[in-house]
């Protein structure tokens, strides 16, 4: 009898591992849940892209780039450079509004991080 079966005998609602290993579960549970109000997609810029030798990370500004064997590395983007950085390392095809959209976005962003730097110092 597998973890399911035990689960739903029991009146739990465990999940069985094997039923939910696949990266393509996750994708699907990932676009469920994206549009929700507290969900990370809607309030950061977030792409990732999973590569035969490189994974991509991207989260506002920062593109983490993974290798097997080697140390994650960041890379940090300037706003008007992010359009192109999907376009060329995410593969994502932007219309003309939805890039306006996204710099206008990388911009408030930018200007809030400047405002916490000046709060620091």
């Amino acid at each position: 009898m597998g973890d399911a079966d035990a689960g739903s005998r029991s009146g739990s609602h465990r999940l069985s591992r094997a039923r939910y290993a696949h990266r393509a579960d996750f994708g699907e549970y990932n676009y469920l849940v994206s549009p929700h109000p507290a969900s990370p997609c809607i309030r950061r810029i977030v792409a990732q892209r999973n590569g035969e030798e490189v994974r991509l990370a991207l989260t506002d500004l920062e593109l983490k780039v993974f290798r097997p064997g080697s140390e994650p590395e960041l890379l940090r983007i300037a706003a008007g450079e992010l359009p192109g950085v999907l376009q060329e390392r995410f593969g994502l095809e932007l219309t003309p509004e939805k890039e306006s959209l996204l710099l206008r976005r990388a911009e408030t962003l930018v200007e809030a991080s400047s405002e916490s730097e000046q709060l620091e110092t």
